[in-house]
């Protein structure tokens, strides 16, 4: 079984944004469908990520959403490398439950209509003295004017289905075993978003928040 999210989406040092009414630049476009192929047209590209997850610590590093546009690139990469596409990670739990992940190897996306998401974490737990490195993969996949989250494994087991609220947010749920995690996207502008978790379980309540901004 692919222990989910309990993995790590842990958020920075970085004082989250207040959401007044006149001053956060929601971004707005005409149509809720237009507005999904919009947002996911412009996700490709690199960010800087600040997480927070309460009364656990902090994270902060680097994602991207990669979008490999040649054929023959995905081709001559991965021709002598075949064990690529099913091998993605190896996973350990730590003491807190948050599933640490390190990449074994790079999964390839299969069309345009597919990103491959990595993020590469520097975790500060509350009561550790030392930071603890955290990888972390999965695919964003267009269907049918819906962006789909996977594990980014051969049988892309689901994750969740974003379901869009309006233009600029989108709400998805996840269970892992008795515990469920409730995303919130909010897509701030074309070059910044955050992701929300609401983390609940027998043993779990908490939230897990970053900011992504485009570098």
């Amino acid at each position: 079984m692919d222990s989910c999210f309990c993995r790590n989406d842990i958020n920075s040092n970085v004082t989250k944004p207040k959401c007044h009414k006149n001053d956060i630049d929601i971004y707005q476009m005409p149509s809720k469908n237009n507005s999904v192929k919009e947002i996911f047209s412009r996700l490709s590209g690199k960010y800087r990520i600040n997480r927070i997850i309460d009364n656990y610590g902090y994270g902060e590093g680097i994602a991207y959403f990669l979008q490999l546009n040649s054929q023959s690139f995905r081709q001559d990469k991965f021709k002598s490398k075949p064990a690529e596409r099913t091998k993605v990670r190896e996973q350990r739990l730590d003491s807190k439950n948050l599933l640490v992940s390190s990449f074994v190897n790079d999964a390839v996306p299969e069309s345009l209509n597919e990103l491959i998401y990595k993020e590469e974490l520097q975790i500060h737990y509350n009561d550790y003295t030392h930071k603890i490195l955290a990888n972390k993969e999965y695919k964003y996949i267009l269907e049918n004017n819906n962006i789909v989250k996977y594990f980014a494994k051969a049988e892309n087991s689901l994750f969740h289905r974003l379901d869009f609220i309006d233009n600029s947010r989108a709400t998805g749920s996840h269970l892992c075993g008795s515990d469920e995690y409730n995303a919130t996207y909010i897509f701030l502008n074309p070059d910044s978003f955050t992701l929300n978790y609401q983390v609940l379980g027998p043993q779990k309540d908490y939230n897990i928040n970053t900011v992504f901004n485009r570098i």
